[in-house]
């Protein structure tokens, strides 16, 4: 018996080593053994101290490994042990088990040598021995004893590249334009002006409304609309529009508020992190969903820029990756110290005024100003009499005054008065706005403060009748440049009659005088600023830093409840990145675009190869992490991520990729290729595919002559089943389809409520957005063709396409038909189908026309018969799919 077992371990013995050696080629460590281990062994025995087993850590060099000893490592002992040993690892509870070929992937890298990498990602990219798109795609190929696909037609890169750049297909006249272009930079110029199309920021704010998880409403079980949230939406097709260099659009988009003299623009870009939701249910507290926001805005922070599953680590150590909880908590201690609250009113805000507003206040100061030079030569009229001066803020808000000056003559006589205010907040009095301090600074016991309430006031009590040519407003300076706007000023007499009413338009940032007097001038001046304080901004919600009295501790929470704290942690990026500290939202976001930092050129330009390829060099868009795929070029990847780190240049950077030949591929394929290369990651030919929810729509209302050109503004509605919205137990409930142009805008302006998605791009795998969306990941289902036919919008766009054919025969109708659908030439052998199906409606429609009013809302049953061949065409494969 003991020579039996020698003999069977010798065997053994003999068996492992040439498994070990034998092997054609070495163990790739990150390639083969990390995931390996990853996916079976490092939950238990990996970087979360709190959930290690045995004190027994895989992913880094260790006692169970012994470099070139496969016998002496008990590694290899656990996981060859037979099935219900009770030490075989992974345990069997787990559900995992290490196939055969597995195990000898293990001998072998034991056997080599055991040597450990650090995860590739977190290592800065490296510039590889050869660079250029085709030159490292073709190497790939070569090795796989493949090679690109001919360039596609001229007709298909037309519509491929408006797609891809701006969403919409390129006009017929643009594309015909291209194909006869024989200049030899043809390809180029139709690029370029893809690029410069204003449509190109609509499509590319589309990925970051998904990333920022826009919405028109605030979420939550009562999911009370926020309609004020558009022009954060404007912003960023603006940006995207200007080509706004990435690292300057990462700053203003967390910080534009924390820059230097921060523009009103660059505090618009700051509603990104706004658009967290909010709780304002019945018995619900404000501190958990305000600490809810602030740990949504670190998560989101890191997985749209770093691709990191960075929320894995709010309960405890991250399981794969090197984020402590410590590092959550101190990231998170970034985001705490601005001033929203989880509240109704989405304080703070900043008054933004719309295009229209813009202009008519640019022709209202215009006036103003002229009048103004005009009075000023005109003796000064009479004053008007009064006893009490009430200065009213309109809405509900806080009401901070530092000083109010009624000029009676040359003699400030509020100061001889008595001050009062509808309420009290912060020991803020009234009696500070006529103490002749007008420093504005809050701490200096200078400022008024009300509570927040509906139309709060202050007022002054002059205890006689003085004639007042002026009354002057100071407003706090410690606090937004919006805190202050639309003041109107009420003078009464000892009877309390009204004498004089004026309003103040637009934000007072300084001292600001309104004058009081009977000269007609006046007049029209107190008009025409009255006109202007009509102008209602919107409240653009924003981000705004606490004062440093108001400055938030940050602890870290067991289990992420915000019911129990632990330790004080103080704000720091992840130490595995960053060893400086990253006191506020402007450090890390500088951080997070420094040449240092491994991940964010990485994930952008994979963000960006995953729009025009429909899959990332890594699959995982939202996990560059251990968990994550690999990515297919490593080499390239880094090859862009550098070249785009260079200037952060976007156009550039898109335009780089349009015009490689990897890109400019048909999508033909092959046997040969279907079978070596079935999902195209390999990029031996370019990847056919659906388009997006968006793109669908906007699609079908350009082909069908209804789509409104149109660029920002308030989100629309556009038609929808009835009775969705009566699903909400609070808020608005009814669903205002919009009329006009606003029925066809394009689909990233639809009015989007988290609850109740629009239901025909859902169905197209459009995300709610109560959460950061990375990646859409497609879904075929039967419910979307049940969407583009028979939808009442598809088919309204339908009966738009049916009305565009053009041809004196059924044929030439046909044959245009095709040609707008499919933005190419039609073949002849699809011409005798259509024909037939309009030849067989008409029929049918001659015979019932109600059904033809019903479908076209006239009697023409013509119309009916081509709506339906429209409707064949919008459904056509070669139409939602780009290829």
């Amino acid at each position: 018996m003991k020579h039996q077992l020698l003999s069977f371990s010798l065997l053994t013995s003999v068996g492992l080593w040439a498994v070990a050696f034998a092997a054609p080629e070495p163990v790739d460590y990150r390639r083969d053994v990390r995931p390996l281990l990853a996916a079976n062994c490092l939950r238990c025995h990996g970087a979360d101290e709190q959930s290690r087993s045995a004190n027994l850590r895989l992913d880094e060099p260790n006692r169970a490994v012994i470099p070139g000893d496969i016998l002496a490592s008990k590694l290899i002992a656990r996981v060859t042990l037979p099935v219900g040993d009770a030490l075989k690892m992974p345990p069997q509870e787990t559900g995992h088990r290490l196939t055969e070929p597995q195990i000898n992937t293990l001998r072998r890298w034991i056997g080599q040598g055991a040597k450990y990498e650090g995860h590739w990602a977190f290592n800065r990219p490296l510039a590889p021995a050869r660079g250029g798109i085709d030159t490292l795609v073709m190497a790939r190929l070569a090795k796989e004893k493949l090679a690109l696909s001919p360039e596609a037609d001229r007709w298909t890169l037309a519509r491929r590249v408006a797609l891809d750049l701006t969403g919409l297909p390129p006009s017929l006249k643009d594309a015909e334009a291209f194909v006869s272009d024989k200049a030899p930079n043809a390809y180029e110029k139709f690029v370029d002006s893809q690029l410069a199309s204003p449509h190109f920021g609509e499509k590319w704010a589309r990925l970051w409304l998904d990333l920022g998880r826009y919405a028109d409403s605030a979420g939550y079980g009562s999911d009370p609309l926020r309609p004020n949230l558009w022009p954060w939406r404007d912003w960023l097709i603006a940006a995207f529009n200007a080509n706004k260099p990435f690292d300057e659009f990462t700053q203003e988009l967390l910080a534009g508020d924390l820059l230097p003299n921060a523009t009103e623009d660059q505090k618009i870009a700051t509603a990104f992190h706004r658009n967290t939701m909010t709780n304002t249910e019945g018995g619900t507290s404000d501190e958990e969903f305000r600490t809810a926001a602030v740990k949504d805005r670190t998560v989101v922070t890191m997985q749209a820029w770093m691709g990191l599953t960075y929320q894995c680590a709010q309960c405890h150590t991250h399981k794969f990756d090197p984020i402590s909880k410590t590092d959550f908590y101190r990231t998170m201690a970034i985001f705490n110290q601005t001033e929203d609250s989880d509240r109704g009113d989405e304080f703070p805000t900043m008054p933004v005024l719309t295009a229209a507003q813009r202009t008519k206040k640019q022709a209202l100061e215009k006036e103003l100003a002229e009048l103004e030079t005009q009075r000023a030569a005109e003796p000064a009229g009479k004053a008007p009499s009064a006893r009490f001066v009430r200065v009213t803020l309109p809405g509900t808000a806080f009401l901070m005054l530092a000083e109010v000056q009624a000029l009676s003559g040359s003699e400030n006589v509020a100061r001889k008065g008595k001050a009062s205010q509808s309420s009290t907040d912060f020991s803020g009095e009234a009696a500070r706005a006529i103490d002749g301090n007008t420093s504005g600074k809050f701490p200096d016991n200078t400022v008024t403060h009300t509570k927040q309430e509906k139309d709060p006031w202050w007022e002054v009590d002059l205890g006689a009748t003085y004639p007042l040519q002026s009354i002057a407003i100071w407003p706090r300076t410690d606090a937004h440049s919006g805190m202050l706007a639309h003041v109107r000023i009420t003078l009464y007499d000892e009877s309390r009659k009204v004498v004089a009413e004026q309003g103040i338009p637009g934000a007072i940032t300084a001292v600001k005088t309104a004058l009081l007097t009977d000269s007609p001038t006046a007049q029209r001046i107190a008009q025409k600023q009255s006109e202007l304080a009509a102008l209602k901004p919107i409240p653009l919600p924003v981000m705004r830093e606490l004062p440093e009295v108001k400055r938030r501790v940050t602890r870290s929470l067991t289990l992420a409840n915000f019911l129990t704290p632990e330790e004080v942690v103080t704000p720091a990026g992840p130490a595995a990145f960053t060893k400086k500290p990253l006191t506020n939202r402007l450090e890390l976001a500088k951080w997070l675009v420094a040449r240092e930092n491994p991940l964010t050129a990485r994930v952008q330009v994979n963000r960006f190869w995953a729009q025009l390829f429909g899959t990332g060099l890594v699959e995982t868009e939202e996990d560059f992490g251990t968990q994550g795929a690999s990515p297919t070029h490593p080499e390239l990847l880094d090859y862009l991520a550098l070249d785009f780190q260079r200037d952060w240049n976007v156009k550039r950077f898109l335009k780089s990729i349009a015009m490689s030949r990897t890109y400019r591929q048909s999508s033909k394929v092959t046997p040969e290729k279907l079978a070596r290369d079935p999902k195209v990651r390999l990029l031996s030919r370019y990847p056919r595919r659906r388009l997006d929810a968006e793109g669908i729509r906007d699609q079908a209302l350009l082909v069908s002559g209804l789509l409104s050109p149109k660029l920002g503004g308030p989100s629309v509605y556009p038609p929808q089943p009835d009775g969705l919205w009566k699903a909400a137990f609070n808020g608005e409930r009814s669903y205002p389809t919009s009329t006009g142009e606003d029925r066809y805008r394009r689909g990233l302006y639809t009015f989007w409520r988290r609850t109740v998605p629009y239901p025909s791009m859902q169905t197209f795998d459009a995300p709610s957005r109560e959460f950061c969306t990375v990646r859409r990941i497609p879904t075929n289902t039967p419910l979307q063709a049940l969407v583009t036919l028979n939808d009442p919008a598809y088919l309204e766009m339908a009966v738009g396409l049916a009305k565009r054919l053009e041809g004196k025969t059924p044929a030439e109708k046909a044959r245009h038909g095709l040609r707008l659908a499919l933005c190419r030439p039609a073949l002849d052998s699809q011409i005798p189908p259509l024909v037939a199906l309009f030849e067989s409606e008409k029929v049918h429609y001659t015979a019932n026309l109600m059904e033809a009013k019903k479908l076209t809302g006239t009697e023409d049953a013509e119309l009916a018969a081509w709506t339906v061949v429209a409707n064949v065409l919008l459904n056509l494969d070669g139409v939602l799919t780009k290829g």
